[in-house]
């Protein structure tokens, strides 16, 4: 049997280097090191106080914010980065694309006070924006129905309802709009957006195993006797800890 000569080594060394720089890739794009949790939805719906109770577990009169504040969160399996994305159209955009390389979770946040037309729009589009964006698939998102100890508040199941006739619309308006892509470019096919729901059937959120609905309020209601508020965000943490 012949010895192997240099030529064969060194091919057989930049393959081995190749393997392993595709999988170092591989295990970037899939998740393992994303370390930032998004929170996302239409203005007014209570983020920015919810950042302040999940960062400084207090409470404060906040404002619609027209930049990001980033802080951290703490939860059982570790801290993560938490982005409070402006919820203005003109605004988010780049905060999201800066962000949704390292995104781990998102928590979408609607206020469930405000359910009229024009509201459940403006969250459905937001909405399914983040579930069509590439960079986001199998990303878990949590739909936080703010808000809760307000009097006008409407239950999970009828902003869920909202939200799914509006999300069925904006695809199928979408759809019909759109020309089919095709592609054999890998790079053009990844970029591609995601489809929402099965084709020709209502979206149901409950069927999306990404998707989790839980409700209450970053506000919270006063403790009886004092001047201090209690935040009902249970929910929330129970889901954080599964990320």
């Amino acid at each position: 049997m012949e010895g192997i000569g240099l030529f064969e080594i060194l091919a057989a060394v930049a393959t081995l280097v190749c393997v392993l720089v595709a999988f170092f890739v591989f295990q970037r794009k899939s998740g393992r090191n994303r370390n930032t949790l998004l929170l996302a939805g239409p203005s007014g719906g209570g983020k920015t106080l919810l950042f302040v109770q999940l960062t400084r577990g207090t409470f404060v009169e906040t404002h619609t914010s027209m930049d990001e504040n980033v802080g951290s969160v703490s939860r059982e399996k570790g801290g993560l980065t938490l982005v409070d994305v402006p919820g203005h159209e003109r605004l988010r955009g780049s905060s999201l694309e800066k962000h949704v390389n390292d995104t781990r979770g998102v928590v979408f946040v609607v206020d469930s006070a405000k359910i009229g037309k024009e509201d459940i729009l403006k969250a459905a589009q937001y909405l399914f924006d983040l579930l069509s964006k590439p960079a986001l698939k199998g990303i878990k998102i949590l739909l936080f129905f703010n808000k809760q100890d307000t009097a006008s508040a409407r239950s999970a199941t009828a902003v869920v309802d909202a939200l799914q006739k509006e999300l069925t619309s904006i695809r199928d308006s979408s759809a019909g709009s759109t020309p089919m892509l095709m592609t054999t470019d890998p790079k053009a096919a990844a970029a591609l957006p995601l489809p929402v729901g099965e084709p020709g059937q209502p979206i149901t959120l409950s069927a999306m195993s990404r998707i989790t609905v839980a409700s209450g309020s970053a506000r919270g209601a006063l403790v009886p006797g004092t001047d201090r508020r209690e935040p009902q965000l249970a929910e929330l943490k129970t889901w954080l800890d599964t990320l």
